[in-house]
Parts: C-alpha cells; structure tokens; sequence
C-alpha cells in the first residue's frame, strides 16, 4: 500500500451540541487516533479551535455547516528526526 507523506486536517461534527454529543465526538476521535497510529501516524489536537466560542462559530460558519465542531485533529507523518529508533 502506498501513502501520499502530507498531513490532512479533520474536524469531528455532532449533530448535537449535548454531553452525550460530546461523548460520542470523543468516542470516535478514540478510534481516529488509534487507527492513525497503527499506520504510523502522529495526531495533534487544536483544542482551542473549539473551546473559544468565537472561534467555533467562525469554524462552522467557514464550513457552512449546521453541525457542530468537536474537534480539530491534524494528522501525518512525523519527520524522520522525530522518530526514535
């Protein structure tokens, strides 16, 4: 199988803005991240993105969606200096 090396940005959306919603959004990120790390990837979460409500509402408007925005992952490839040998 062959990977494209560039990062990909993914945002997680709920139909909901509840504490299950939030749950759930969490839930599936769980799964997200523990996908792209067996394909070694890194994920890195922009938490602030969301938890400044200017920002979430700038985001969603953006993205002209109705959905609301959990979170921001950014995923790839780390650098060759970064891994461990």
């Amino acid at each position: 199988m062959s990977f494209n090396r560039s990062e990909g940005f993914f945002i997680v959306f709920t139909l909901g803005d509840e504490k299950e919603d939030w749950f759930n959004a969490g839930h599936f990120l769980e799964n997200i991240w523990l996908a792209a790390q067996s394909y070694g990837l890194n994920c890195a979460p922009f938490a602030s993105l969301i938890q400044i409500p200017e920002f979430r509402n700038r985001l969603q408007k953006l993205l002209h969606s109705t959905h609301f925005p959990q979170i921001v992952l950014r995923i790839g490839y780390p650098k060759k200096e970064y891994l461990s040998d």
